[in-house]
């Protein structure tokens, strides 16, 4: 009990999993395995989940999931994760959360446990086996919230339209470069188009020692320019809990959603930034615009603007067109990044991908978009619209 008070004291009160969805499985997922143990032990006598901390970080998988197995993956997780149906279901009952079960039974019942077996620890399974009957007969959906935000982790997620994958879904983050699992990514976002993949989180490839070494951002996936991130002077983000968002706002309406905030201060001093605002605005029947309004100490010797894409671009006069069809999926996604010529000029690299982690979600290749700007200026303000 003590443990485990331990680990609620350091939960941020959002119930935010800054290590992502693949990992809640082992930390709310593992912190419910132990209150389950806890209530039978006691015969019901010792049972928390009146507790709201208990609950946020229950529904936090609900929010964090996108559309089939894609989730919103910063830090070090995949942007497939496989739910843990039953886990999910049995939370959702114990703290009457019935958008918590359906996504649980959805998760159950396509797995077809009576074929495939039951999934998780053997604990797990033996809790499961009572409630079986239950979950295979119970109400299954995904959820498609609009809208989610979370204060403390500062993570947004929203999409063009509740109860359904169609239209347009990004997920951005401010918080800080020494959260669990950590990526250097302060500022960046995720964007889907009608449930499929468009701009994303690399994820992570296959641990090694490195992985969790002094040399671990000598790894690409954890630097800021394999994310949707710009860099400055050829400086990239550093680690390190000073290096954070700041000004982080967050706005809801019928009409859009919108993350602002200033990220200068995940960069070192050597990069000479004084200010970056970052906005990013999903219109929820448009597109997506992203603002970046810069203020430098001096000219610049290097500005560029990534976007990580899994399908090959084709550039024109202003626009850079995307189209492709994600690994193991039949239907194809299509957009567009409009720049402005007169002050960024495209091009885009081709990554080899040879990591298993990364080659059974990606496939063989991924892309990085870099938008160089043309004058260095000291101060600009750029902006990129995605559209159709």
């Amino acid at each position: 009990m003590r443990s485990i008070e331990n680990f609620l004291n350091h939960y941020p009160a959002d119930g935010g999993c800054d290590e992502g969805p693949g990992y809640w499985n082992v930390a709310g997922g593992r912190l419910f395995d132990y209150l389950e143990f806890l209530r039978v032990a006691s015969n019901d006598k010792l049972s928390f989940y009146e507790n709201k901390l208990i609950q946020e970080i229950g529904r936090y998988i609900v929010k964090a999931h996108i559309h089939e197995s894609y989730v919103a993956n910063f830090a070090d997780a995949r942007a497939k994760a496989n739910l843990a149906g039953g886990l999910v279901y049995r939370y959702g009952k114990q703290i009457n959360d019935p958008v918590m079960m359906s996504l649980g039974a959805w998760s159950l019942q396509r797995r077809n446990p009576i074929k495939r077996g039951l999934s998780g620890n053997i604990s797990r399974q033996l809790f499961s086996i009572f409630d079986l009957q239950e979950m295979l007969s119970a109400p299954a959906s995904q959820p498609y919230l609009r809208d989610s935000w979370l204060p403390d982790i500062q993570v947004m997620f929203a999409r063009s339209n509740a109860g359904s994958a169609e239209g347009w879904y990004v997920a951005a983050k401010g918080g800080h470069n020494a959260e669990s699992h950590n990526h250097n990514d302060v500022g960046s976002f995720i964007l889907y188009k009608d449930g499929l993949p468009a701009l994303i989180d690399i994820g992570l490839e296959e641990y090694s020692r490195k992985t969790f070494s002094r040399d671990r951002y000598d790894i690409w996936t954890m630097q800021s320019g394999y994310h949707n991130l710009p860099t400055v002077n050829g400086i990239d983000q550093k680690a390190g809990r000073t290096f954070k968002a700041n000004a982080v706002h967050y706005t809801s309406t019928d009409e859009y959603a919108q993350l602002d905030q200033d990220i200068s201060s995940a960069y070192p001093e050597s990069a000479g930034i004084q200010k970056w605002n970052r906005t990013l605005r999903l219109n929820r029947t448009s597109g997506i615009d992203l603002t970046d309004s810069f203020r430098l100490s001096s000219n610049a010797s290097a500005l560029t603007f990534s976007f990580m894409t899994p399908y090959l671009p084709v550039i024109s006069e202003s626009a850079v067109r995307v189209t492709g069809i994600p690994k193991d999926e039949k239907a194809s996604v299509s957009f567009s990044i409009n720049y402005d010529p007169a002050k960024v000029s495209p091009s885009f690299e081709e990554i080899e991908v040879k990591d298993r982690n990364l080659n059974r979600v990606w496939g063989n290749k991924l892309y990085r978009i870099l938008f160089t700007h043309l004058t260095n200026p000291s101060s600009d303000t750029v902006t990129f619209t995605i559209s159709e």
